[in-house]
């Protein structure tokens, strides 16, 4: 056996191997020196092992559980195999694999010839979790503090929180605590590590709660006859509690929208709505009460022989106090001093009025009648006689 092209020196024998690619000759001589003919063998040239693969991968999003292969700029003559291998899945051709379960895959190319690559290994990571929707506790508005606050409960601590105000829309921020809250609703995210969104809980501030206005009352203060007080609420309202305390000094509150028999002092009213909220406290005094002055002393003088009237002077009178004489038998119109003079007699009351208008119990006195004077007596006489 010779090769021609390329040239390959001359061998014998009736089986060749390790022949390199090239045009040989093979001729056969016999026992008396004749060479036959030659025959022409083609040795085709060593067929190529096409090289590994390359590709690009999609693992696994946090909404898609599997990923993808898809072969980089593929021969089209060649067949791309994928294997798995942890966990074994049965081999797919393709140049685009979808729907792949996370593992470890062998992707090999196969040519024309049928020489298969060496294998490109490739991993679809895990499937990314979700995180559940997070809890939290929340605090609504009060009578004091016109906003709410929502606390992440049991925060996952390489988790995100997110909140964001939905209506009405308020931007979203960042935290575990989230204070200061207007009124309204809420969405409270989590995003892990994985940067996996959950779905939203919803969480809803309530309104503020309204603080009621001050209630408005009238007040009686004592009188000259009664001693003690009384307020009425103006206009309360049905759904609400009226709680009225003394102050100066201490009285136990005590509830309704009519009180009565209170002692001089002191007294704030609020009103508390059917939220619990308590109004600023309405101040009301009850005035000390009224000093009835005792009854006046005085002094008369009754009717003599020579003057048929009498008089009263009231003793020591008070310079504030009013004095009033009336006749009572026989009936004599009021007048009113200190001094009264030229009294038929008969009986009067005085009383005394200070400058509260309380009016003391009268004072009974009576003018004697007029004393009577004689008539001029009648006598006869005898004159002298012899």
């Amino acid at each position: 056996l010779t090769g021609t092209v390329p040239v390959v020196a001359a061998q014998t024998g009736t089986s060749f191997s390790a022949l390199a690619p090239g045009t040989y000759e093979l001729t056969q001589t016999n026992v008396d020196g004749c060479t036959s003919a030659a025959t022409t063998i083609v040795i085709d040239p060593a067929l190529v092992t096409p090289v590994a693969p390359t590709a690009t991968h999609v693992d696994p999003t946090c909404s898609v559980s599997t990923g993808s292969i898809n072969v980089t700029t593929p021969v089209t003559t060649s067949t791309y195999t994928l294997t798995g291998t942890v966990p074994v899945v049965a081999a797919q051709t393709g140049t685009s694999f979808s729907a792949l379960a996370p593992g470890t895959y062998e992707l090999t190319q196969t040519n024309v010839d049928g020489c298969t690559s060496a294998a490109t290994t490739i991993v679809i990571d895990p499937a990314l979790v979700t995180p559940v929707a997070p809890t939290a506790t929340h605090v609504d508005p009060t009578c004091s503090v016109s906003t709410g606050s929502i606390n992440v409960t049991t925060p996952v601590t390489t988790s995100t929180y997110t909140l964001t105000g939905t209506v009405p829309v308020v931007a979203a921020q960042t935290g575990t605590s989230f204070s200061a809250l207007a009124p309204g609703t809420y969405e409270l995210t989590q995003t892990n590590v994985d940067g996996c969104t959950s779905a939203a809980t919803t969480i809803v501030i309530d309104p503020a709660l309204v603080t009621p206005v001050a209630p408005t009352a009238t007040h009686v203060d004592p009188t000259c006859s009664v001693s003690t007080g009384s307020i009425n609420v103006t206009t309360p309202v049905t759904t609400s509690t009226y709680t009225l305390t003394g102050t100066v000094p201490v009285v136990a509150a005590q509830t309704g929208t009519s009180f009565s028999a209170l002692a001089p002092g002191t007294y704030e009213l609020t009103q508390t709505n059917v939220d619990g909220c308590t109004s600023a406290a309405t101040t009301i005094v009850i005035d000390p009460a009224l000093i009835t002055p005792v009854a006046p002393t005085a002094t008369h003088v009754d009717p003599t022989c020579s003057v048929s009237t009498g008089s009263i002077n009231v003793t020591t009178p008070v310079t504030t106090s009013t004095y009033t004489l009336t006749g009572t038998v026989p009936v004599v119109a009021a007048q009113t001093g200190t001094s009264f003079s030229t009294l038929a007699p008969g009986t009067y009351e005085l009383t005394q009025t200070n400058v509260d208008g309380c009016t003391s119990a009268a004072t009974t006195i009576v003018i004697d009648p007029a004393l009577i004077t004689p008539v001029a007596p009648t006598a006869t006489h005898v004159d002298p006689t012899c």
